[in-house]
């Protein structure tokens, strides 16, 4: 398990209360590391990772499988099942923000250029990663800078995750990226508070780049982020561009949006 993903584990076993279901808390736990993983695993593996006895985890793959939040594949591994996609279809149906901020995201490709090779997206925090949400991409756009939905990305290592990180306090940032990330980008977090959450990445991918601004909700906490990714965006990754601008303001009306609503 990688470094982010121990800290998001560690972050989730604290937030488990003594008045939890032992057996659900385990079972989420194994949940956890398959999808943390992304492959499959056999018992042992996901007992050393866990920590939880094999014979417990046996019994909790048997539950698990038997109602298809995981299957079991060839030589005696496991991997995600495939209700749970229909549990995340769900969710995704009743994000209220997917909704709220459609007619932004509409708008802000209608304004760009038709043949420029960008994406607009719309995406959330969860458990110290930003995830898509939702896109909308242009015939222009090459599918190798594609960002799908359900992307996930370290809030620390794109521009929608780092303007979303700078709504956050700082204890809450710090433990989110952990010290040693945190010093190194608290500058920069700074900077984006400064532009009102805007932020500018050209590091995602060789020759691809993003202007993101995060959205807030009425105690100013993140809620999501929507963003333009892309080709060629180098000349407007500045607050002063035509393509910052309307991020920024589809970025500020939803959070007034979100905040009314709350």
């Amino acid at each position: 398990m990688d470094t982010a993903v121990a800290k998001q584990a560690g972050a989730r076993q604290k937030t488990r209360s003594a008045s939890t279901v032992q057996s659900v808390d385990r079972a989420s736990e194994i949940l956890d590391v398959l999808v943390d993983q992304g492959r499959s695993m056999t018992a042992l593996e996901l007992s050393q990772k866990t920590g939880l006895e094999r014979t417990i985890v046996h019994r909790l793959l048997r539950s698990l499988v038997a109602n298809k939040y995981v299957e079991q594949a060839e030589f005696s591994r496991y991997e995600l099942g495939p209700r749970l996609l229909r549990l995340g279809n769900a969710y995704l149906d009743r994000l209220p923000l997917r909704h709220i901020a459609l007619p932004y995201v509409i708008d802000i490709s209608n304004g760009l250029t038709e043949d420029e090779p960008w994406i607009v997206g719309v995406a959330v925090p969860v458990e110290g990663f930003s995830i898509v949400v939702d896109r909308l991409w242009r015939p222009a756009a090459p599918l190798d800078s594609l960002l799908d939905t359900g992307t996930r990305i370290p809030l620390p290592d794109s521009a929608t995750g780092l303007s979303l990180l700078a709504r956050y306090d700082e204890a809450t940032a710090r433990a989110i990226c952990g010290e040693e990330k945190y010093e190194s980008i608290k500058g920069r977090l700074e900077k984006i508070r400064e532009r009102d959450y805007l932020e500018f990445n050209s590091e995602l991918r060789p020759g691809i780049s993003a202007i993101a601004a995060s959205i807030g909700d009425r105690s100013g906490r993140p809620v999501g982020a929507i963003s333009v990714v892309g080709l060629k965006l180098e000349p407007y990754l500045n607050e002063n561009s035509d393509i910052a601008q309307r991020v920024a303001r589809a970025a500020h009306a939803l959070t007034t949006v979100v905040a009314n609503a709350g």
